[in-house]
């Protein structure tokens, strides 16, 4: 353990950080902070466990942050992959937290009165190491732990706020850097590179994030900021690549709806990898399919996005400049199927993720997706598929 703690020798001459050691049930071993400041309030001792949970989840470092929004790094060493000893610096704060919010968070604990002026006062002690010094304090314990390197995308966060406990850790990533590599970043989604997420976990580690949050303390409403940013870029460079601009228009509208509904850290960074893939597979897809016009891409683009709707040959015509007649011809002479064909093979293939992740019922996803009738929709996805939707669904 004598690297560990010249590491926490090392991170004391800048901040007033502490280690704590646990041993692999997440029993405290020891700590250098003062036992009489801290180790008495049953308010810390309570992370214990959550410590001890993050240690056994993950076998990289994870940043655990509490309701009063005080935050712990936690990693551990391994034999057999279970932790033998869990490491933990902290508490210190992210973001600097005005007196009255915290005052706003004591009020809602049971203390007493002056278990909360005497909470009050330790919280105001706590150092505040910004977000990007606390990512790089992670990497560097963990090497210290470990020798291995890793990266931004290696770390996992959970916020108490937002997450459960039981499936807590997220991977936190950023995707708001430097210009260079935001120049680089939007260059491999215009040309549609499947490599772009490799290339942004292995460029992670020097990336600087902007503050795009007003208030200091809300750590949930930087990173929607941040990802609301990150789909606009995506967005406008995928157009550049030759995506539809209403395509690029309404993902961006459906990415957006689904980062300001989310509550957590972990449903964010998962919209956000999400969002990555599919603007740079539609890009990819664009440039490397050879077999239809640009115009008949953007047809099964425009059909795509709205095959919950109802779909009127005359409104794709009207869409893209052509006669009813024109279209349709153009549309069967490069796909070799018609139109109305391609609509009802969309939401049939459509369907089939509706009936593995959905609870409805098969006759309101008839419903859902415009078919005349539910037998139709059976009958179809029968000849289609070899089964019922029925059956399907119960398939492993």
């Amino acid at each position: 353990m004598d690297n560990i703690d010249f590491f926490a020798e090392l991170l004391q001459c800048i901040h007033d950080i502490h280690l704590w050691v646990y041993d692999r049930d997440g029993l405290l071993i020891r700590t250098t902070i003062p036992q009489e400041t801290y180790l008495s309030e049953e308010l810390f001792r309570d992370h214990n466990t959550l410590i001890r949970e993050a240690a056994w989840k993950h076998s990289r470092p994870s940043i655990l942050s509490s309701r009063l929004e005080t935050t712990w790094i936690i990693d551990s060493t391994r034999v057999n992959g279970e932790p033998e000893f869990i490491f933990a610096f902290g508490p210190f704060f992210i973001d600097t937290m005005p007196k009255k919010t915290i005052e706003q968070k004591i009020e809602e604990i049971n203390l007493s009165l002056s278990g909360k002026h005497r909470l009050l006062d330790m919280l105001k002690s706590l150092p505040v190491i910004p977000f990007t010094r606390v990512i790089e304090y992670a990497i560097m314990m963990h090497y210290t732990l470990t020798s291995e390197k890793i990266n931004t995308y290696d770390l996992h966060i959970r916020h108490h706020e937002y997450v459960d406990p039981d499936n807590a850790f997220a991977d936190e990533t950023k995707v708001h850097g430097t210009y260079d590599y935001e120049l680089e970043l939007l260059r491999r989604v215009r040309e549609g590179d499947l490599g772009l997420i490799d290339f942004m976990k292995k460029n992670s580690k020097s990336l600087v994030v902007g503050k795009l949050a007003t208030d200091d303390s809300d750590s949930l409403r930087q990173l929607k900021n941040t990802i609301l940013v990150a789909i606009t870029l995506f967005s406008r460079a995928a157009i550049d690549g030759g995506l539809y601009p209403d395509t690029a228009m309404t993902l961006t509208d459906h990415y957006f709806q689904a980062v300001e509904a989310a509550k957590s850290f972990q449903e964010i960074v998962n919209i956000n990898l999400v969002m990555q893939t599919d603007f740079v597979n539609r890009v990819h897809k664009i440039r490397t399919d050879k077999s239809c016009s640009k115009t008949i891409r953007m047809v099964k683009e425009y059909i795509d996005l709205h095959k919950e709707d109802e779909i009127k040959l005359k409104d794709i015509a009207r869409e893209f400049g052509y006669t009813e007649y024109y279209l349709t011809k153009k549309f069967h002479n490069e796909t070799g199927t018609t139109i109305k064909e391609y609509i009802r093979d969309v939401r049939l293939e459509y369907s089939k993720y509706l009936l593995k992740h959905e609870k409805e019922p098969v006759r309101e996803i008839s419903d859902r997706l415009r078919f005349t009738s539910q037998s139709y929709f059976t009958d179809c996805f029968r000849k289609k598929y070899g089964m019922t939707p029925n059956e399907y669904r119960q398939a492993d």
